[in-house]
């Protein structure tokens, strides 16, 4: 058992995928030889990895979140937040807007980290943080902003202010 735990896994699956014998070295310097048969080889995942295998491939992907992917998340949850206020505001789909919006700050970084992609996205003209902006808005506002308080954002709320923009696409 030492001889074969000793051994590189790699080389072991190996020998078993092409179907062939393994010699593993003792260590009184005998050599005892294994066929595919005899070994039996499994996929082990490892932590913040997942694959899959067949007997033509391994497919392994990190699933570690880096800061970059967390953020990346957190700024299409914004995107689908906007989203779903546009559908209630009954904004044609090709009106362009100013938004506003409160946050946590880490959704603040993520949308600045992505501020490109949110205003594509949700054809914004402009996407401005502003601290605040629950106590200075009126959801009932008659100047044409529309204003959604306490937006569920994953574990985050939000608050969002979009006012349509008379400009061209």
């Amino acid at each position: 058992r030492s001889a074969i735990a000793a051994a590189r896994p790699s080389d072991i699956a190996a020998a078993v995928a092409a179907n062939e014998p393994y010699s593993v070295h003792l260590s009184d310097g005998q050599t005892v030889v294994l066929m595919p048969d005899e070994l039996l080889v499994s996929l082990r995942k490892r932590e913040g990895f997942a694959a899959t295998q067949s007997d033509r491939a391994t497919v392994v992907l990190d699933t570690n979140l880096t800061p970059a992917l967390v953020a990346e998340g957190i700024a299409r949850d914004f995107v689908r937040a906007v989203q779903d206020a546009r559908r209630q505001a009954d904004l044609r789909i090709e009106q362009l807007i100013d938004l506003q919006y409160d946050s946590h700050s880490d959704v603040v970084s993520a949308v600045a980290a992505n501020d490109d992609y949110v205003k594509r996205e949700v054809l914004a003209s402009s996407v401005t943080f502003v601290e605040s902006l629950a106590q200075r808005n009126d959801s009932t506002a008659s100047d044409g902003r529309l204003v959604f308080d306490s937006v569920r954002l994953g574990n985050y709320r939000a608050t969002l202010v979009l006012v349509p923009s008379e400009r061209p696409l």
